[in-house]
């Protein structure tokens, strides 16, 4: 779960340093998320719970509506699962969204599998899908919160194609968190969310422009025909090309924290301030749907 402004936030939180449980601290996280951006001019949080996520959602924005599977869902704040499917709310380039649903950093928690009602994503020109997470900036130009996310989709949920994700490291260190979104390539939860239902509505053509909607591009075109540490389940060249000619029902997010980086054989690094959680998942939007 995000921490909006980092160093702002510990100077004033005492329960940093308490035994306070992890829901407990996300409980406190949600005025400091809300009210952060007020100075900020660019920002696009919405203040009014009841406008975004919207009462009804839009019907020419092709949201993932179903949640397959999230073995991290309980009744509480930020787990539950219907908040990754119910509309994007983001919180522009300095805050984050509280309408998300959280992985775990690990285990079968880590991940969450969404699918479109009856319908399959199609491969189009361009980019097809875009995947909103939560990260923002809190300090320079080149510093984000980032909590990173590997993205592959199936047709049935045995076989499994990602995007081969790179990890620069840090100082030449692979093992080292970066803040620096330019060191994650064809991972998700690197870019700002500026689309939000409420306050921020686009076209679906609007939508695919990443300078006004922001979160993270896919095109099945990029699909790797492999499978490593990282990702990939069963996947094979013939997999991918039926994909990017037929389609995907579902697709599949994870907190990369969970994988092993393959040029390591050590789990990808995660950002040590998130208090122990994982990847937020505001939703995920295609760009032409199919019938299954």
């Amino acid at each position: 779960m995000r921490v909006l402004f980092i160093i702002f936030f510990i100077s004033i939180c005492s329960f940093c340093n308490t035994k306070k449980t992890t829901s407990e601290k996300q409980s406190l996280l949600i005025p400091i998320l809300q009210n952060a951006n007020l100075s900020n001019p660019n920002s696009q949080v919405n203040n009014d719970n009841s406008e975004c996520p919207p009462a009804r959602l839009p019907e020419n924005i092709f949201l993932a509506d179903t949640v397959v599977s999230a073995p991290a869902a309980r009744d509480a704040d930020f787990r539950r699962s219907s908040k990754a499917v119910n509309g994007i709310c983001g919180g522009g380039e300095t805050s984050g969204s509280t309408d998300v649903f959280t992985l775990d950093t690990s285990g079968e928690g880590a991940s969450i599998i969404l699918a479109w009602n009856n319908k399959k994503v199609l491969n189009t020109k361009g980019t097809d899908f875009i995947v909103f997470e939560n990260p923002f900036k809190y300090g320079d130009e080149n510093t984000y919160f980032m909590e990173p996310l590997l993205v592959e989709v199936s047709r049935d949920m045995i076989h499994w194609c990602g995007f081969l994700p790179a990890y620069a490291g840090k100082d030449g260190n692979q093992e080292s968190y970066n803040t620096d979104r330019s060191a994650w390539t064809n991972f998700a939860g690197i870019q700002p969310v500026f689309y939000n239902m409420g306050t921020n509505n686009l076209s679906l053509e609007d939508l695919f422009i990443p300078s006004k909607s922001g979160g993270d591009h896919f095109d099945l075109d990029d699909l790797y025909s492999g499978n490593n540490s990282a990702i990939g389940q069963d996947c094979t060249l013939l997999e991918v090309k039926t994909i990017q000619e037929e389609g995907f029902l579902y697709i599949r997010l994870t907190s990369a924290s969970a994988r092993i980086n393959p040029l390591t054989q050590k789990y990808f690094p995660s950002d040590q301030s998130a208090f122990g959680t994982g990847p937020d998942i505001d939703g995920v939007i295609a760009r032409t749907l199919g019938t299954r």
